[in-house]
C-alpha cells in the first residue's frame, strides 16, 4: 500500500509541474505577442497595443461561456484537443470542429471592433 501511495503521489506532481510548464509557456507566449516591439518602444506603441489588448479582452468577453472555454483552453493553457475533449467530456473531432468555429467567431468580432493587426 505504501509504495503505491507514493508511486501516485509522485505522478500527481508531474502532471502538476507539467500543467504549470504549460502556464508559464502561455503566459511567456502572450507576453512576446503583445510586446513584440520590445520594452523600449515609445509611448505611441504602447497605447496601441493597450487598445488592441482591450480589443482582444472585449472579443473574447462577447463570445459565450463554451466558445471562450475552448478558446482560452486551446490557446492560453495550451492543451491540444484530446486533452480538452476530456476535460468537456467531447470527442477529440467534436471539439476541433467547435475550435475551428470558435476562432471564426472570434475573428468576426473583432473585424466587428475594426481591430487590424500589424506585424
Amino acid at each position: 500500500m505504501r509504495k503505491w501511495l507514493i508511486r501516485v503521489t509522485v505522478n500527481r506532481c508531474r502532471l502538476e509541474h507539467r500543467r504549470t510548464g504549460r502556464w508559464r509557456r502561455a503566459f511567456i507566449a502572450l507576453t512576446h505577442l503583445f510586446d513584440r516591439r520590445g520594452p523600449n518602444a515609445p509611448a505611441a506603441d504602447s497605447l496601441s497595443r493597450d487598445a488592441e489588448r482591450q480589443q482582444m479582452h472585449q472579443a473574447l468577453q462577447s463570445l459565450d461561456a463554451n466558445t471562450r472555454s475552448l478558446l482560452v483552453l486551446r490557446y492560453f493553457a495550451d492543451f491540444d484537443s484530446s486533452e480538452i475533449g476530456q476535460l468537456m467530456q467531447l470527442p477529440e473531432s467534436t471539439v476541433r470542429g467547435r475550435l475551428c468555429r470558435a476562432r471564426q467567431k472570434l475573428a468576426d468580432r473583432l473585424h466587428q471592433t475594426g481591430y487590424r493587426h500589424e506585424d
